[in-house]
């Protein structure tokens, strides 16, 4: 099984498209038998079975009922492992195993019959990648639902347009997301082996609208404009290009640098762009001033979400354990290379975001960053709060003046929440702090004293901005003209926060 495991992972197109074969037949068997994500969080009693990256073999083979067809499936589809042929062909019919041998979802040797792919499904779309990291994977490997495609999917704008391109698109995930609400998808990638997994998942999630195009970057598609790009590109600031999936050796400020600086080229106007990779900040300077620098002469708007930062040495541990699982003294060797090529290349910290874009054109661009939770931002999908950023850009464009700014009516969002903290002093219950938070979407989080938590509860949709600092200032005892300027700071804080919103909508 080895060998034809090794085999499989070095095939250029390892899964067979035939246009006689019903794909869509795969997935309507595997419903059949509950292997859906629902499925499989009620077999093993938890959340998210279905975009796992691994499991424990023996505790989890306990928990399966192995003699019924969702227990063989799980245990070839997402655990990997071999089984024997008369038992598949027992649970699910000569038929169906003869069928997915035909297209090379399942190998075989003598009484075993193995997956080389494993698959993961998210809102329904089922996708498979290449099984792992380690054993039979090679620089070839394409992966399957990860936790960076994860991120892109959660924070991409989902809105109906006539068209978009996901870039690098792998297994093509994105590009299936992307399918469901634009007219025209393209998808492209430099990696054949890519496509051929790629235009294996539209055929079994019966996904017509996608043009899959080989090629590296934007050539495949010169001279075109989309309504939306999304982008899971190899980004890792590594000293080595062996892995087309990781690798991207382009210096400090690595491929997200010159990635973000074409999308402009290439979006229609208010066309967004998502992208996701990392650059080298200083440990104490502002992690956004590279970005600040890409964008300064383009005609964007930008929203930035840092999902975390590691020491030169975390991150050479965090991207290099996989490929060296039991094999110590390698693994050392390989920190050590890429160790030496930070301090060549003076990278200290590296940091990890996504990066929203926006093509507009105007004198006046936004520019707003935040700090969020990256393993947070793997299951929440949460187009609507990024809209409402760039809603909040163009509300403060189109109000820069004080006096139309100060006429607004701004009102608690439905997804906010406070929450007052009291603590008992002198024998009574005192205020201490509340907490402001987001229920949807990513959680963006503030803490308010007294103060800033009596100023937000006079947003009440009937206030306009001025008759709120007004209240606050007589309350505070201070001119007004001395509450104004942090007044409407705080405001505009909370809109791109998401706790405020335009009582009469962003029309």
């Amino acid at each position: 099984m080895a060998d034809l495991l090794l085999e499989a992972f070095q095939k250029v197109e390892p899964l067979v498209l035939d246009a006689q074969f019903d794909y869509p037949s795969i997935l309507k068997v595997w419903r059949e038998y509950d292997f859906t994500s629902q499925g499989m969080d009620r077999a093993l009693n938890q959340k998210n079975v279905a975009l796992q990256l691994s499991f424990e073999e023996g505790p989890t083979l306990r928990r399966l009922n192995r003699e019924t067809p969702f227990g063989v499936l799980f245990e070839m589809f997402r655990m990997n492992l071999p089984v024997d042929y008369p038992r598949a062909v027992s649970l699910l019919g000569a038929e169906t195993v003869e069928d997915w041998l035909r297209v090379g979802l399942l190998i075989r040797d003598q009484s075993k019959v193995q997956s080389p792919f494993n698959i993961r499904i998210y809102e329904g779309l089922y996708c498979f990648g290449d099984a792992g990291l380690s054993g039979y994977s090679n620089e070839n490997l394409v992966l399957g639902i990860n936790p960076t495609a994860l991120i892109t999917a959660t924070v991409m704008i989902r809105q109906p347009v006539e068209s978009a391109l996901d870039l690098c698109t792998g297994n093509g995930f994105l590009a299936l997301l992307a399918s469901r609400f634009a007219k025209r998808v393209v998808g492209t990638d430099i990696s054949l082996r890519c496509l051929n997994l790629a235009r294996f998942n539209a055929a079994i999630n019966g996904i017509q609208n996608i043009e899959w195009r080989q090629g590296s970057w934007f050539s495949p598609v010169a001279g075109e404009k989309f309504d939306l790009i999304t982008c899971n590109p190899p980004f890792v600031l590594s000293p080595e290009t062996k892995y087309v999936f990781r690798d991207a050796n382009v210096g400090g400020e690595g491929i997200t640098a010159q990635l973000s600086q074409s999308y402009p080229a290439y979006l229609r106007q208010n066309g967004f762009g998502v992208l996701i990779g990392n650059w080298a900040t200083k440990p104490k300077g502002d992690w956004a001033e590279p970005p600040r620098r890409w964008f300064n002469q383009k005609k964007v708007d930008v929203a930035l979400l840092r999902g975390s930062k590691e020491d030169a040495q975390d991150y050479a541990y965090h991207w290099l354990n996989p490929h060296y699982v039991g094999r110590p003294t390698e693994l050392e060797k390989a920190v050590d290379r890429w160790l030496e090529h930070f301090r060549e290349q003076q990278i200290e910290e590296i940091s990890f975001a996504a990066i929203l874009i926006r093509q507009r054109d105007a004198e006046q661009h936004g520019f707003v960053t935040y700090e969020v939770s990256r393993d947070e931002a793997r299951h929440m999908p949460c187009s609507e709060q990024m809209l409402h950023i760039f809603h909040t850009f163009d509300l403060l464009n189109n109000n820069q003046d004080n006096a139309r700014l100060l006429a607004l009516r701004l009102v608690p969002s439905p997804s906010v929440m406070v929450e007052q903290q009291m603590s008992f002093v002198d024998g009574m219950f005192q205020f201490r702090q509340a907490k402001i938070y987001t229920t949807k979407g990513l959680q963006f989080e503030d803490i308010l004293d007294a103060n800033e938590l009596a100023y937000f509860g006079l947003f009440d949709g009937q206030r306009t901005i001025q008759e709120v600092i007004q209240e606050m200032a007589a309350a505070l005892e201070q001119p007004f003209d001395a509450v104004l300027k942090p007044g409407l700071e705080m405001a505009q804080r909370w809109l791109f926060r998401s706790y405020l919103a335009p009582s009469e909508g962003w029309n």
